[in-house]
């Protein structure tokens, strides 16, 4: 068989790699999005009050304040938050420099991320219910600080990644980027709202107190609930892409030398399913053991049972697509999540006009998109846009291979999709103590564009079959 076209693109070094999108302009694009983004959670409500206040007086009242740490939570979000200043403010000045000259502007960068998070914090004394405070200041600055150290160690390399990704070059390395996200999606999942416990007292309380939780499946003791199912399916659509990784991998590694691959990766290449299996299982049971350092959390042995299935179920998946049963699995997937789609918004399933007219009413302001973040500017927030993410990836996929063969099947694709969305969400109206929330139904559409956009790109990776095995 001829493997000429089955060859890896071969990825350039970072001088050689082409100096077009992204650029400069695209980082400083996200710059000032994410400032947007800053000053909108921080001054929610745009509710101002009148504070005769001068400037010294609002520099002594912040001071006041201290760097008490009032809620664990909010610091290590505001932590996060400046993240992105400092990574994407040297990455302005330094993006295709030498990194000698990151290290040079990182200080200035700081100070400059310093100045914008006192003049945010400022401004929300002149806000209604909203509190400055030194701490949230001094953990954005931190923050930054980390994202400045992030960009001068793999700044550059992460750049040059992106740009082989969106030429459509170099597969290899924009799946192992795409992957690393997903890992860092999996433990803002299983480990916010990161208020973080440190007394041991505290961890052996929890540990007693979690014992029957080790049992998989005794949650469910008293009886499982359509709702519990839906949770159950969400939570296995988050490890499948475990197992489809793996299995591509087993797949790409059957093409390189036998003398030139590792001992794992012949672990991978000839035992696909053992390797998944421990990998799932190596990864879930480091989240749930982290869950015991952060309050209100449930630990289930179960989420392990779940996810090393779920990784299992992903690499057969994989292998069934390359063997020409991608319509199977695609309509199975389909069916599933939209099943616990149904039990995940529609729950208790008590429908009534009574409970359309009172939440008609209450939904008018949630028709402004990502109004309702406002309510809810903690990292959970990030939990709903991963939850919508999840969504849209599997609704998208299972459905863009069903209508693949006809005639403008993206776009019918995308307004398949956009109708489920609106559906789910639109049918909460009629549905006591629920909530209709206009954001999901744009985010969810917008996600399923994007993945419409990039599906071309992921199909012509190059696999061999398994019946090509050696």
């Amino acid at each position: 068989m001829d493997n000429s076209n089955l060859s890896p693109d071969v990825s350039a070094d970072s001088e050689n790699v082409v100096k077009t999108f992204p650029g400069r302009g695209f980082c400083l694009f996200m710059l000032l999005l994410f400032y947007v983004f800053l000053f909108y959670g921080s001054l929610t409500p745009f509710v101002f009050k009148s504070v005769q206040i001068g400037w010294n007086e609002g520099v002594s009242q912040i001071l006041a304040t201290g760097g008490y740490i009032e809620s664990q939570m909010d610091w290590y979000v505001n932590l996060f938050l400046g993240i992105p200043a400092g990574f994407f403010m040297l990455g302005v000045l330094c993006l295709d420099k030498k990194t000698f000259w990151s290290a040079i502007y990182a200080l200035p960068v700081i100070v400059v991320c310093f100045i914008m998070a006192f003049i945010v914090e400022r401004l929300q004394l002149y806000t209604v219910n909203r509190n400055c405070a030194l701490s949230d200041i001094i953990a954005q600055t931190c923050g930054s600080g980390i994202g400045c150290v992030i960009w001068t160690i793999s700044g550059q390399a992460i750049w040059d990644e992106m740009r082989r990704f969106w030429n459509g070059s170099g597969i290899q390395s924009a799946i192992s980027v795409l992957t690393a996200f997903y890992f860092l999606a999996l433990i803002i999942d299983a480990w916010s709202p990161f208020n973080v416990v440190y007394v041991l007292g505290d961890i052996w309380g929890r540990w007693k107190s979690h014992v029957i939780f080790w049992i998989p499946l005794s949650e469910y003791g008293s009886g499982i609930t359509y709702y519990a199912i839906s949770r159950l399916l969400f939570y296995v659509f988050l490890y499948v892409p475990i197992g489809i990784y793996i299995q591509w991998k087993s797949a790409r590694l059957r093409m390189q030398d036998e003398t030139s691959l590792s001992r794992r990766q012949r672990l991978i290449r000839d035992y696909p399913l053992i390797y998944t299996t421990l990998f799932a299982l190596s990864v879930s049971v480091i989240l749930i053991f982290g869950q015991f350092f952060i309050q209100s959390r449930f630990l289930y042995t179960t989420n392990i049972l779940l996810a090393v299935l779920a990784a299992i179920l992903g690499c057969i998946a994989f292998r069934l697509c390359s063997s020409g049963y991608s319509l199977a699995v695609s309509t199975v997937s389909f069916i599933a999540i939209l099943v616990a789609m149904i039990g995940y918004y529609w729950t208790p399933f008590n429908f009534s006009l009574d409970a359309f007219k009172n939440s008609f009413v209450f939904s008018i302001y949630q028709l402004i998109p990502l109004a309702d973040y406002q309510r809810s500017h903690t990292i959970t927030a990030i939990n709903r846009l991963l939850t919508s993410l999840e969504i849209s990836v599997v609704i998208t996929i299972a459905l863009r291979y069903i209508i693949g063969t006809v005639k403008y099947g993206g776009r019918v694709t995308l307004a398949i999709c956009a109708f489920i969305f609106t559906l789910m969400e639109g049918g909460q109206l009629f549905l006591p103590d629920r909530t209709f929330t206009f954001s999901d139904i744009i985010l969810q559409t917008l996600f399923s564009a994007g993945i419409i956009k990039a599906l071309p790109f992921f199909q012509n990776i190059p696999v061999i079959s398994v019946k090509q095995d050696k």
